[in-house]
């Protein structure tokens, strides 16, 4: 098993574990490997076989790419 992100969010975390889904890789989401005592955060990973890691790596670079999209903002005019 690799472990493919880690993120504070569950939400994030499920969201992407159903675009794996999709793409038919499995996935599972770990806590245990990202939870600290002295700040109470919690980080959720995912994991995926050895043999996924390619196409799985591919899904994460577009989502994450998708997520990092900034519309274009008009041009304001110069008065």
């Amino acid at each position: 098993m690799k472990r493919l992100y880690a993120t504070p969010s569950v939400d994030e975390a499920q969201k992407l574990q159903e675009l794996l889904k999709q793409a038919g890789i499995e996935s599972s989401i770990d806590t245990r490997a990202g939870a600290s005592v002295q700040t109470g955060a919690v980080n959720f990973a995912l994991y995926i076989e050895d043999k996924d890691a390619p196409a799985a790596v591919g899904v994460l670079a577009a989502w994450l790419e998708k997520d990092l999209d900034v519309p274009d903002e008009p041009d304001l005019e110069v008065t």
